[in-house]
């Protein structure tokens, strides 16, 4: 970060935040020195049994193997076996953990990270060039949840041995403070949370031996206490506070009574987790990140505090309805397939370690909300799913099958805060994001990281059941600048591109800056057609209307208005799955899929650009998760420069004649329309004719105020 970008944000600090970095600061210094000494050893009277209190913390009622799922449980074995013969596949990588273990390098790769003091790993000399997540994600210990699934349903020890060998082996390799798994709170949390999750399914934990319990405690405490002082208030104060928090919270209730600073960490844990849990979500429910994935990442970690503090009889009911708000406007998202949208950033994260082959799946997860908040809406699929098993037992499967969901969920959701709106007609599915980029994003040249696409104004496009239009997602953090840059750009998404102006501004990976005011967003909801616009001013004297309409019968039309205060090119994107791309063909008049066609129409001189993916540029490619591509394909509308633009898109499986008005003057038809009769608008209404089956229909638009 430069000079300038760094005293720009001194300027934005509060008296408090500059207080906090200034204790964290001197902490810092403190824990640097603790880093040379010999460690304290920390004595727990009988440590084994408040590791055993492991069960009762995370877990609630019996768990009887008998009614779990068989394919669940042929799944579980058959994983925890892998892991057991030291194979494991971590975002996309395969790691082999028989013998040493080297926990400070990525597998396939042959740099280390450096064992240095955790504030110095970053900037040493020999800091490897491959992405850190690689190896923060086998220190995350998540595949240990499988070995305490597979303890708890076959009693072998095994299992439960394998997993406390290489919690061991992992504290005997990584003291405090020192290397890349201490540089970040949020993995020190999440590793506390899956150790705690590995004992409560173990055993034999009872039996293990009272040094091995002792330095697993031990080690717990250390992660707390680094914690405490590390909260992520003001460097990222949503999914990481909240996952932080809650490690600290899970810990804190472990060694309640046990380690003296316990009660410290409560206190404070239960501090954030009232205090910003509640902030992660505006009023309609969806994450102020303005990403899916992190949304339910979010969601897992406040389902996990609240499991536990009604477990251990503490108030957390505050958080209740807005985490049940935040899972009901979750379920919103869900297409037709059963899946959710990529949306925003992507790094294939679950707080509660998930076997869901699908990453975009968290159907299991709405599951465990819907028997923790007795709410019958967030049901989710035919069976209960894992979390509801594992962490529920017997009396959460039995409460799940009980719920009764009366109807369907509503079929058109307008999100007015977040600026999403979601259509379902028959088997067609549109998502419209006309939302801000993400919170904490500056209208100034201030830089903000944050998880939020320029996606502003893009179109999610199911048709006939299937994906149409997709987001291109984001393959990886720690790519070449160029290839992180686009797949955030407007030009990986579904939308409108203005040369010289746009929603923000790339100011480095992940970080934006000079965000634009959201959207407005208009809707209207009929049972057999939808009808949305969202307007936006990206300054420079660039205003932007984006107007949607579908049909039950007639596709999806879309009418891009842009106008300038000089002359600008504008170019219109379109990010097609792949299915079915080799069969494609670019003619004049449009695309055409054996599925659908796109056709456009411009006032103004046009050209269609055909992308297909290389392998040396990010260009028309997908990422299914992270560090995961796939080859797809990219139609660019591309306008002539001009003050004015209106450009019509229309996808459907036919050719369909219309005309397309606007109450301030400007219009649009295909060109065998004769204008045979005038649609009579409002100066800030919008009018569709649609000249189908010998008969035409005329949509009268959402009022726009700007």
């Amino acid at each position: 970060m430069s000079l300038s970008a760094k005293l720009r944000k001194l300027r934005r600090a509060s008296p408090f935040e500059i207080a906090f970095r200034t204790r964290e600061f001197t902490h810092t210094v403190r824990e640097r020195i603790q880093s040379r000494r010999a460690n304290t050893c920390l004595s727990i009277a009988d440590s084994a049994s408040t590791l055993a209190s492991c069960r009762d913390i995370l877990f609630k009622g019996d768990l009887n193997p008998l009614i779990i799922d068989s394919t669940e449980c042929d799944r579980v074995l058959e994983s925890a076996e892998q892991t057991l013969n030291g194979k494991a596949t971590l975002l996309g990588i395969e790691w082999d953990f028989t013998g040493k273990v080297d926990w400070h390098r990525a597998a396939n790769y042959q740099e280390t990270w450096p064992q240095v003091f955790y504030a110095d790993v970053f900037k040493s000399k020999n800091r490897p060039a491959t992405d850190v997540k690689f190896v923060w994600e086998a220190s995350r210990h998540q595949f240990l949840f499988e070995l305490g699934k597979a303890s708890r349903l076959t009693g072998n020890t095994a299992f439960s041995n394998r997993g406390r060998e290489l919690i061991l082996d992992w504290i005997a390799h990584n003291p405090p403070y020192i290397g890349v798994h201490w540089t970040s709170s949020l993995e020190l949390a999440m590793r506390a949370i899956s150790w705690m999750l590995f004992v409560g399914l173990s055993n034999e934990v009872d039996h293990w031996e009272p040094q091995d319990c002792d330095a697993i405690c031990r080690s717990l405490s250390e992660h707390a206490e680094y914690l405490s002082h590390h909260l992520s208030f003001f460097s990222s104060p949503y999914n990481h506070l909240i996952g932080e928090a809650t490690g600290l919270y899970l810990i804190s209730l472990l060694l309640d009574g046990v380690v003296a600073k316990s009660n410290r960490w409560k206190d404070l844990a239960l501090y954030v987790l009232r205090s910003h849990g509640p902030k992660q979500f505006y009023d309609d429910g969806f994450c102020v990140e303005q990403a899916i994935s992190y949304h339910f990442f979010t969601l897992g970690f406040l389902s996990l505090a609240t499991l536990a503090a009604r477990n251990r009889g503490n108030d957390l009911s505050i958080l209740a309805s807005s985490v049940k708000n935040a899972f009901l406007a979750g379920m919103s998202f869900q297409t037709t397939d059963g899946t959710w949208p990529a949306i925003g950033d992507l790094d294939s994260a679950r707080a509660i370690p998930s076997s869901v082959s699908a990453t975009w799946d968290f159907g299991s997860l709405c599951n465990f909300a819907a028997v923790l908040f007795e709410e019958p809406k967030l049901k989710c699929g035919q069976i209960a799913g894992e979390e509801v098993t594992w962490f529920l037992g017997d009396a959460g499967i039995a409460k799940w099958r009980t719920l009764n969901r009366k109807g369907e969920l509503p079929q058109s959701v307008l999100l007015r805060e977040s600026g999403y709106a979601i259509a379902s007609i028959k088997d067609h599915w549109l998502l419209f994001d006309a939302g801000p980029i993400a919170a904490g994003v500056h209208s100034d040249a201030t830089p903000s990281v944050a998880h939020g696409h320029a996606d502003t104004l893009q179109l999610l496009y199911w048709f006939k059941g299937r994906p149409l239009l997709q987001d291109s997602g984001i393959p990886s953090y720690y790519a070449p600048q160029d290839w992180v840059e686009y797949f955030r750009s407007s030009a990986a998404h579904n939308t409108i591109e203005v040369e010289g102006a746009g929603p923000v501004r790339s100011t480095g990976k992940l970080s934006w800056s000079f965000a634009a005011p959201a959207p407005q967003l208009d809707a209207y909801f009929a049972t057999d057609f939808t009808m949305l616009c969202g307007s936006a001013n990206w300054g420079n004297g660039v205003q932007v209307e984006r107007h949607v309409l579908l049909t039950e019968n007639f596709g999806l039309w879309i009418a891009d208005y842009v106008k300038c205060d000089e002359p600008r090119k504008v170019s219109c994107y379109w990010q097609l799955a792949s299915v079915n791309l080799d069969a494609a063909t670019l003619e004049s008049d449009g695309l055409h899929l054996p599925e659908a066609s796109g056709r456009f129409y411009g006032n103004s001189p046009f050209s269609l650009r055909w992308i297909r993916a290389t392998e040396r540029e990010p260009f028309a490619k997908r990422a299914l998760e992270y560090n995961s591509l796939v080859d797809a394909a990219t139609l660019v509308v591309e306008s002539s420069r001009s003050p004015e633009h209106l450009i019509a898109h229309h996808w459907h499986d036919r050719e369909i004649d219309f005309d397309f008005s606007m109450g301030m003057g400007a219009s649009l038809s295909s060109q065998s329309v004769v204008q045979s009769s005038t649609i009579h608008l409002q100066p800030q209404q919008v009018g569709w004719r649609l000249f189908a089956d010998d008969a035409e229909r005329v949509y009268i638009g959402v009022e726009n105020s700007n």
